[in-house]
């Protein structure tokens, strides 16, 4: 899909996320979208999917509850690992805190630069997830001054996973060579964020 009209897409242009997380939920459930459109008269689109019908419960014994998150990895221990976010977007603060609490991590957001930093130095923390192209944060920059040690209240080995709209060969040397250990691109599917974690945390 793209925008027909040279002067919408220079006013309106974005990463082209939207479309493609679209696709991928709606074949998730098993339909499929398309799109009907016409120059100049605009477009229309449509999708399909599958909805089991639910067990008739009574609404009281819900408890209120939206959504009950599915644990699928229970870790022991008296302290949840503490993940700082680095992301302005509120989607996908929502969309990654809800991966990161089904395998029991607290999620700490950040949006700025000073509060990266205090986050970081607010207590036990166990990763860094960070968005490289935040606004107003420079994170690879920060990154360096951690594996150098010049920030004396944030480990030098704390493990780091870059996350990118713009996957370009560049950006992930970059990133690499700032000392971030792993590097995904968005939008970020959970499978690949979870292994990511395994492989720079638990080893």
């Amino acid at each position: 899909f793209t925008i027909g009209e040279t002067l919408l897409t220079k006013r309106y242009g974005e990463a082209g996320l939207g479309l493609s997380i679209s696709k991928k939920l709606v074949e998730l459930m098993g339909g499929e979208i398309w799109v009907e459109s016409m120059p100049e008269e605009g477009s229309v689109f449509h999708f399909t999917a599958g909805f089991p019908l639910p067990t008739a419960r009574p609404l009281d014994a819900l408890g209120g509850a939206v959504f009950i998150p599915k644990r699928t990895r229970p870790r022991p221990g008296d302290r949840a690992p503490v993940v700082v976010y680095v992301e302005n977007e509120p989607i996908n603060q929502v969309l990654v805190r809800r991966i990161l609490k089904d395998i029991g991590y607290e999620t700490v957001i950040a949006e700025s630069e000073s509060g990266l930093i205090s986050s970081l130095e607010g207590g036990a923390r166990d990763l860094l997830l960070m968005d490289v192209q935040t606004p107003g944060v420079d994170g690879l920059a920060l990154v360096r001054r951690i594996r150098e040690g010049a920030t004396p209240n944030i480990p030098e080995n704390l493990p780091v996973i870059a996350l990118t709209p713009f996957a370009t060969e560049k950006e992930k040397q970059d990133c690499f060579t700032a000392g971030v250990n792993a590097y995904l691109a968005k939008p970020v599917e959970s499978e690949a964020l979870l292994s990511a974690i395994d492989a720079v945390v638990e080893g």
